[in-house]
């Protein structure tokens, strides 16, 4: 059972799958998840969750599950790692994601996508407090040279597509990545960013800088980083 759908939802979810292409489907509902319709693996993961966060983990799943339909796939259990992050079937890749407001969840055949990660946030919920913890110096240098009125809204962005790039990476590498290990220059007008590893930890090396789609929409900004088999390491390509 999907939590509420309003057209706000239904609208977004629109200009979502416009953004990230035919071949992923997208769902787009409310946070108010029904935890009574988790399968057993899913339930056992939140049982010491307080209900807020059970029921976004069941709007989640349920999101999720709505989008392997489209897909032709059945219904199943989609437990979590004790990492917390989905543990997809073998044949397929995903992503969750929350506002306050809205989930959001992507999911692909495996053999046409390696991996997907998604963010979804409520535009301009980066308080100026929080800016240093997110931003880089370079990012908080180009975030200067902007009308004050723009910056709350420009460095959610940044934190999105961060978020996002996140989850992109984590498959492959198992690595719980921080806020400096990653910059990102964003190209509004063209609806992508660049996400370039940085070579603050010791031993690090700079890696090729990943491309991303971001679009901000109904009052939230959406992020989106995701590649093809075998090209693991090029650009991602952009939907």
């Amino acid at each position: 059972m999907l939590a509420s759908v309003t057209p706000t939802h239904e609208q977004l979810q629109v200009a979502l799958q416009s953004l990230v292409g035919p071949d992923l489907a997208v769902v787009c509902t409310g946070v108010d998840g029904h935890p009574e319709t988790l399968w057993p693996e899913e339930r056992d993961t939140m049982a010491r969750a307080v209900l807020r966060r059970q029921r976004e983990f069941a709007a989640g799943r349920a999101a999720a599950r709505a989008a392997m339909r489209r897909l032709g796939w059945p219904d199943c259990a989609i437990p979590a790692r004790q990492d917390r992050s989905p543990l997809w079937p073998t044949s397929l890749v995903g992503s969750i994601s929350h506002s306050s407001e809205c989930c959001a969840a992507v999911v692909a055949l495996k053999s046409q996508w390696a991996s997907v990660g998604v963010d979804i946030e409520t535009d301009e919920r980066a308080e100026p407090a929080l800016w240093p913890s997110i931003c880089t110096a370079a990012e908080l240098k180009t975030v200067s040279r902007l009308a004050p009125a723009l910056g709350t809204s420009w460095v959610t962005r940044i934190f999105s597509a961060k978020e996002a790039y996140f989850k992109w990476q984590y498959p492959s590498t198992e690595e719980m990545l921080d806020f400096q290990d990653v910059e990102i220059q964003l190209d509004p007008d063209a609806l992508t960013f660049k996400a370039t590893r940085t070579a603050r930890r010791p031993g690090t090396k700079p890696h090729a800088p990943v491309l991303g789609s971001q679009i901000v929409s109904h009052g939230h900004i959406f992020s989106f980083v995701a590649h093809r088999p075998h090209i693991r390491h090029r650009p991602a390509e952009v939907l």
